[in-house]
């Protein structure tokens, strides 16, 4: 059984990072942008590190492993959409035409 700790990671990266740039873009793209990149190099570094054994944990998902997956991707989702949403009063604003 190879378990899915691999997945997981993977799946709690991608949310940390996309949160991360979306809330780090609330003011424009900056130089200092960079250190969203920086800041989240660990959870990266771990994500991609054991990313070789992502074909055998998927091969071997059994059903309440691809539920907890689906869970997990599931909250990631509502977590990005919430910085997405925190920032979009802001850019519909900027967007609009001048009176």
């Amino acid at each position: 059984m190879e378990g899915i700790k691999e997945l997981r990671e993977v799946i709690v990266a991608v949310n940390k990072l996309s949160c991360d740039v979306i809330k780090g873009l609330k003011d424009g793209v900056q130089f200092d942008d960079i250190n969203i990149i920086i800041g989240n190099i660990n959870v990266i570094k771990e994500a991609l590190e054991g990313a070789s054994n992502i074909p055998n944990e998927v091969k071997d998902l059994d059903l309440n492993e691809v539920k907890e997956l689906v869970s997990l991707a599931i909250d990631a989702v509502k977590d990005i959409l919430e910085a997405v949403n925190e920032k979009l009063p802001e850019a519909v604003v900027e967007a609009s035409p001048a009176e």
